[in-house]
């Protein structure tokens, strides 16, 4: 039990619960909305543009929280009824929102990879830095799909904004487009640790809620608060049982008779794959 709590006992462990509560005061604070209104405003006259905006700004907020589950909960509750009202398929909408929720895992900074991090003692930055390309290659794969569905099915085209429209949509929400730019900048400048950057969004996340916006109250953030510290406690349980789970299994020595049994089998590289993929399946 003391090696748990004390495994627990991290510096990059803390950037969880700072991620998690920033990524509640951006959903309660409904910061998505006026995300999707400006993606919406830049690419709405494209075939599926609706489609397309919903995946961007997927994209775009998984690079400011980091979490699936909030991605697409926050871009849900705006792109969901704007799509559905304007005919697109029920089952077309939910699976954008499911697909581009997995964004927030691949897209830094991501929980994920920070638990991975902080688990296997790699690099946090690092593993931040291995997620950009893939995250915007799968986003790219995703608008792709999004724009062929819509010509099949017969999803039109809007109106494209004027030019002062975009403008004034974007400079109007300047204050939450620049969040990922200071956090995935400062990590990567090495300005602050992601531990520090978690801080710093959390801290700028309640000052435009609440200060600029206007979309947050203080008597709000008790109850932010409260729903942030579920998903931690969570968090830190699947944590804390994997550590023990890895102890015990290093005492009974299994890691060492799996690596005999695969020399004994004699397997290829491509069999070593194989068999370590169905390993993890079952």
């Amino acid at each position: 039990g003391q090696s748990i709590f004390s495994s627990l006992d991290s510096f990059v462990l803390l950037a969880v619960p700072l991620f998690v509560l920033m990524s509640q005061v951006l959903l309660d604070g409904r910061v998505g909305d006026d995300l999707f209104d400006v993606m919406n405003a830049w690419v709405r006259h494209f075939p599926g543009g609706l489609a397309i905006a919903t995946i961007l700004s997927c994209a775009f907020f998984a690079a400011i929280t980091g979490s699936s589950a909030t991605t697409a909960a926050t871009i849900g509750m705006v792109a969901f009824p704007a799509l559905t009202e304007r005919g697109y398929e029920r089952r077309f909408v939910l699976g954008l929102l499911a697909a581009g929720g997995t964004l927030g895992i691949l897209i830094p900074p991501s929980i994920p990879m920070i638990l991975y991090g902080a688990v296997t003692e790699e690099s946090v930055g690092k593993l931040f830095m291995a997620g950009i390309i893939p995250g915007l290659v799968l986003t790219a794969i995703f608008v792709i799909y999004a724009i062929i569905r819509s010509r099949g099915g017969g999803y039109r085209a809007y109106e494209p904004a004027s030019w002062e429209e975009r403008f004034r949509v974007t400079r109007k929400n300047l204050w939450g487009i620049a969040l990922p730019i200071i956090i995935m900048g400062g990590i990567y400048t090495g300005v602050f640790t992601p531990t520090e950057a978690a801080a710093v969004g959390l801290i700028y996340s309640l000052f435009i809620t609440l200060v600029v916006y206007r979309t947050l109250s203080l008597k709000d953030l008790p109850g932010v608060c409260l729903r942030s510290v579920g998903t931690s406690c969570m968090i830190a349980m699947i944590i804390a049982g994997a550590l023990l789970f890895g102890r015990v299994m290093t005492l009974l020595e299994i890691p060492q008779q799996l690596t005999q049994m695969v020399i004994d089998a004699g397997l290829s590289p491509l069999g070593f794959v194989i068999a370590m993929n169905i390993l993890m399946l079952g």
